[in-house]
């Protein structure tokens, strides 16, 4: 097999891309009882592939808003048991820790600690005594330099100004977030130095925010906040979510695509795994075709190009044979690096 990732952490990582590959590896079957040749079902998981990856930046939402709306009935809020149930159906399960690993194994961004993260796992924790008092010690004095900063007490008054304007909840919400966030970097940005807790102290919270468990923290966000709100913040993801969506799906079907190019004896061509930026669906194409090649390939593409596994082009990138970056949370491959080690070889 090319994928570095069994079965079991594909479908953890996005449940959703690793179940329509199954769909679709299970209709090649079906083509083989029918007496489709490879190379026909070939072209077919290749095609479909790609079809999916682009129909997912309409139906990843579609989808996200059937569950927001199971999720936001009033008998199931006020059942915390019952939430994480429905969450476990939705294939949401792991702990963060879990989810980081497997990112850095897929050579994704591992930083899963976010504002959201932070937020849920403070109110998870807010009755456990050793966490809430390594909290308080680490970030009190950053709270209370905040809070007394000229910066945010003009802030409080221009707040009470807007929430007294008769405006639609919509509107007056949207100004009132954007105010929020303006004050606080800015009194962040004007911040001198602030001593904060020990290393260890830090550690210890991140620790036990990581070990949190995915159902328990969407159960305390949903539980907490309005569920616009919460949409809200998960739509503010959506493009990670569908580069995550491009990359399981092909990653899942990437064995099976292998063997089939083995069988008709070709190197087989990368599939586009972020077709929402194009206008219509693009042919596959190698990095040594004579059309403009992208100047960056994802991990994926890499490895079609070299018709190798996935932690073999990371040794290539730990070993400076190819260059990495990073597009916000992706990583990206080099063209230039790519066809430099191609030519070398």
């Amino acid at each position: 097999m090319r994928s570095t990732l069994n079965s079991n952490e594909l479908y953890l990582l996005h449940p959703i891309a690793w179940s329509e590959a199954q769909e679709i590896l299970a209709h090649e079957v079906a083509m083989i009882g029918s007496g489709s040749s490879s190379k026909k079902r070939l072209e077919f998981l290749k095609q479909e592939c790609s079809r999916r990856q682009q129909v997912a930046a309409v139906s990843l939402p579609e989808t996200i808003e059937a569950v927001f709306t199971d999720l936001s009935r009033p008998e199931l809020l006020a059942n915390f048991s019952a939430m994480r149930e429905r969450f476990h159906m939705h294939g949401v399960s792991g702990t963060l820790r879990s989810i980081r690993n497997l990112n850095r194994r897929l050579g994704m961004d591992s930083n899963v600690i976010d504002q959201t993260t932070i937020f849920s796992g403070m109110m998870f924790y807010k009755d456990d005594e050793p966490f809430m008092s390594a909290l308080t010690e680490t970030f009190g004095p950053l709270i209370n330099e905040l809070l007394a900063h000229p910066i945010v007490t003009a802030g409080e008054a221009t707040f009470n100004e807007i929430n007294n304007e008769p405006l639609l909840p919509s509107h007056k919400g949207k100004k009132l977030e954007e105010l929020g966030i303006d004050v606080m970097r800015r009194a962040i940005d004007d911040l001198g130095d602030i001593p904060m807790g020990s290393r260890r102290q830090i550690a210890y919270l991140r620790g036990r925010l990581l070990d949190i468990e995915l159902t328990d923290q969407l159960s305390v966000l949903v539980s907490h906040i309005e569920p616009s709100a919460f949409k809200m913040m998960v739509h503010s993801i959506m493009h990670a979510m569908h580069t995550q969506y491009c990359d399981i799906l092909a990653e899942t079907m990437a064995p099976r695509v292998s063997e089939l190019t083995h069988e008709n004896g070709h190197q087989e061509a990368p599939t586009d795994p972020n077709p929402i930026a194009a206008s219509s669906p693009k042919s596959p194409s190698t990095p040594n075709e004579s059309a403009a090649p992208s100047p960056l390939l994802s991990i994926s593409e890499a490895m079609a190009a070299l018709n190798v596994s996935r932690s073999t082009v990371l040794r290539l990138v730990d070993d400076g044979a190819l260059t990495q970056i990073k597009v916000r949370n992706r990583s990206m491959i080099t063209s230039k690096s790519l066809e430099a080690y191609i030519t070398q070889a």
